[in-house]
């Protein structure tokens, strides 16, 4: 079974809004979409549809934020299954990466809007 993933823009801030599986399959045209971003400037990737997340997306992501700098990604939303393949990875205590819940459906936890699960930096 072939994996899917949807990469839409995000309407209100910078980055993308993932829907499907981020795993091997889907990776190149995740990294494809990342490079449109220029260094520098703050990436928001809404995770909240995403269904699935194997090693190649979670390599895929820390390479992003080691070549971009301190708190430039900024990863919101993820499920409690994406958020535990993140802690298992050390993604939430990489110094570039930031995770929030801004209090979406399918969000790791049901806080109050804008709510910051971890900050680094």
């Amino acid at each position: 079974m072939a994996s899917d993933l949807d990469i839409a823009p995000l309407t209100n801030e910078r980055g993308f809004r993932l829907t499907g599986d981020l795993d091997f399959s889907t990776v190149p045209r995740f990294a494809a979409a990342l490079r449109t971003f220029p260094p520098g400037d703050e990436l928001n990737l809404d995770l909240a549809d995403v269904i699935h997340i194997d090693s190649a997306g979670l390599h895929a992501i820390l390479g992003f934020a080691r070549s971009r700098g301190n708190g430039s990604l900024v990863l919101l939303n993820p499920t409690s299954i994406v958020l535990r393949s993140f802690e298992i990875a050390g993604i939430d205590r990489h110094p570039a990466i930031e995770i929030r819940n801004q209090g979406g459906p399918g969000s790791a936890r049901q806080a109050g809007s804008g709510t910051h699960l971890r900050r680094t930096g």
